[in-house]
């Protein structure tokens, strides 16, 4: 059967869903029922990379991610770990304030090689890439120019699109409300060591 690998911008899955006024209450995604879900008749869901970091200035974000994580583990889902990076920004205000903040890195190139690697060294008839980032639209032209005969489909979080996207990829796929609820985790979920998971607390639904 062909295969599907499925690449997964972690955190710009995440800010799609928080920015949903109902999905952001879907955290606790199964991304390997999702991907398995998406993949077309006649594949098999070979491999679903997560690419993402730790936000280690924040440690309850920190604890909610490393949970969510083990879930993802747990289901077979392959963890990728870029970094945070501490930069300066400036006050876009009044008082021209030099201050510190975070931003992602390395989780880019991260996606862009392993896609690459993977379709150049025969690992996938298909890759599906999960974002909503212009910024993959080089490495989507490279897998095209490497391997050819690979399939490239990009699926786009809820409520994002790109047409460039469109443009060079073989096909592409919408993400709408109800691939999130039809894919959560179990809550508590059992793994398969035995140990129990509860969703993080702040990603319930408010209470009736």
């Amino acid at each position: 059967m062909a295969r599907a690998r499925f690449y997964v911008d972690g955190f710009n899955l995440y800010h799609s869903l928080k920015a949903h006024p109902k999905a952001q209450w879907a955290l606790w995604l199964d991304l390997w029922t999702l991907c398995n879900a998406l993949r077309a008749p006649g594949q098999t869901l070979d491999k679903v990379f997560y690419f993402t970091a730790l936000a280690h200035f924040s440690p309850g974000k920190v604890r909610r991610h490393q949970t969510f994580i083990a879930a993802l583990e747990d289901s077979g889902v392959d963890v990728v770990y870029g970094r945070f990076g501490e930069t300066s920004s400036r006050c876009r205000g009044t008082c021209g304030e030099v201050y510190q903040t975070y931003e992602e890195k390395e989780t880019d190139v991260n996606i862009a090689s392993r896609m690459i690697l993977d379709a150049a060294t025969d690992q996938a008839d298909s890759v599906y890439l999960l974002t909503g980032d212009s910024d993959q639209i080089p490495a989507i032209k490279t897998v095209r120019l490497v391997a050819p005969r690979v399939e490239t489909v990009a699926v786009f979080p809820i409520r994002r699109s790109l047409d460039e996207m469109k443009r060079v990829t073989h096909r592409t796929i919408q993400l709408g409300w109800s691939h999130f609820t039809r894919n959560q985790f179990a809550n508590p979920l059992r793994l398969q060591s035995g140990r129990e998971l509860a969703c993080p607390e702040s990603w319930l639904p408010p209470g009736p």
